[in-house]
């Protein structure tokens, strides 16, 4: 899990890290797994984000590893 602020310039900083360690590790992150959740945020922020990122809107609860996670 990874938390940022919930604007755009925080979340591009986010994405930026991660195709950072991408290409200095080789790993990709699987888009299948990976979410992004929100809260309080208007649907034009929500758009931008879910765009920035190319996730999919996660929803709570969900499990990981058998947990649940609220």
């Amino acid at each position: 899990m990874i938390f940022c602020k919930r604007d755009i310039k925080s979340t591009a900083r986010v994405m930026e890290a991660l195709l950072h360690f991408s290409a200095t590790t080789g790993l990709v992150a699987n888009m299948e797994k990976s979410s992004l959740f929100l809260a309080s945020v208007t649907d034009n922020v929500k758009e931008k984000l879910l765009a920035i990122t190319g996730f999919t809107q996660g929803v709570f609860p969900i499990r990981y590893l058998g947990l649940l996670l609220t």
